[in-house]
């Protein structure tokens, strides 16, 4: 399931504990390249990492870079194999585990590198041991959450150039957020038993 698919088979709302519900993601172009969605109009944003840097976490993540360029599109499909195949592990652990479905939970990272629960959840203790116990799977968390996030963060910024082509008071406006750098997304993993979801808590 892609980052931007929402699935309910229920007419209701599912309760996410203190998560709200799943948000889409835009699309973004697969033209695009990493240099070119992480520029932006703001002087707090203008700067561009090193690229050597950068290119070393895409390689962890499966991911060349072509023509010295990391391209989005290519992130973004290697995400999709990564988080098929770790949700159906997920999902085998969960009812190897014994843990209900029934019940839809939020799983975020925590600051210490953790993954927990948000909100009440029945097997809640149960759902964190998976990746106490287990480091790998729990660095496969970590692998799922950072690519997601980057995908985001290029999605965002590439809607604000398009934006500020068109109206630049109103994109800066509607995108202050990314100027400012007051507000951090936390990548979310809804589950729930008919499938899961990211989503992105502002």
């Amino acid at each position: 399931m892609s980052i931007t698919s929402i699935t309910s088979t229920s007419p209701q709302p599912p309760d996410w504990g203190s998560v709200d519900g799943p948000q889409r993601v835009a699309q973004t172009p697969q033209t695009k390249s990493y240099q070119e969605v992480t520029e932006t109009h703001g002087p707090s944003r203008g700067a561009t990492p090193r690229q050597g840097a950068q290119v070393s976490v895409f390689e962890a993540w499966g991911v060349r870079a072509r023509n010295g360029m990391i391209q989005v599109g290519d992130v973004e499909a290697r995400f999709q194999e990564v988080f098929a195949e770790y949700q159906t592990d997920l999902r085998d652990r969960l009812v190897e585990s014994g843990v209900s479905l029934d019940t839809p939970f939020a799983l975020l990272p925590n600051a210490s590198g953790g993954v927990v629960v948000a909100g009440n959840h029945p097997d809640r203790d149960a759902i964190e041991a998976l990746f106490t116990e287990d480091s790998e799977f729990r660095n496969r968390f970590a692998q799922v959450s950072s690519m997601a996030t980057f995908i985001h963060s290029a999605q965002e910024n590439a809607a604000f150039r398009e934006a500020y082509a068109q109206d630049p008071q109103a994109a800066v406006e509607r995108y202050h957020h990314l100027l400012s750098g007051n507000r951090h997304d936390v990548f979310v993993l809804l589950v729930d038993k008919a499938d899961m979801t990211v989503r992105f808590a502002g």
